[in-house]
């Protein structure tokens, strides 16, 4: 059983001219199952994996639409919620306790679809982006629980 101690959803439209992707024609999401004109290229066949998840090592996962996986690669995403999370806070706020680092990491993790969200932006996706993240692991704010 895994402890999900966060879900946070962020969905982006660009507001930005559309990169040309080879795609099919008057296909909207809800109807791609049962969409016969447009088979092959849509599928109603599910695809199901199976991934352990190691407790020690994992720390989050990641569901995203294309309009971020056309611009960021996995390990791409992986680096950049670290690179977040690590950060040294803006405008030269200063961190002086474990609970001001603990609240600066709390809201940086409820953020992060946000965040990753508009870094597909930046670097130019042309498509919708829905990014979710889950949080495997319970956040730690450094107050021991009574």
């Amino acid at each position: 059983m895994v402890l999900l101690s966060s879900l946070i959803i962020c969905h982006l439209t660009p507001q930005l001219p559309s990169k040309i992707h080879s795609r099919v024609r008057n296909l909207s999401l809800s109807r791609a199952v049962g969409d016969r004109f447009a088979k092959p290229a849509v599928s109603g066949e599910v695809e199901i994996k199976r991934f352990p998840i190691y407790d020690d090592k994992d720390e989050f996962i990641l569901l995203a639409s294309d309009g971020l996986w056309d611009v960021l690669s996995s390990q791409e995403v992986v680096s950049y919620v670290h690179k977040r999370l690590k950060a040294p806070p803006k405008d030269g706020a200063e961190i002086t306790s474990p609970e001001d680092m603990a609240s600066l990491t709390y809201l940086r993790r409820k953020n992060m679809s946000r965040f990753i969200a508009n870094e597909a932006l930046r670097r130019g996706s042309g498509d919708n982006i829905s990014v979710v993240i889950v949080w495997l692991n319970e956040f730690d704010d450094g107050n021991p629980t009574v």
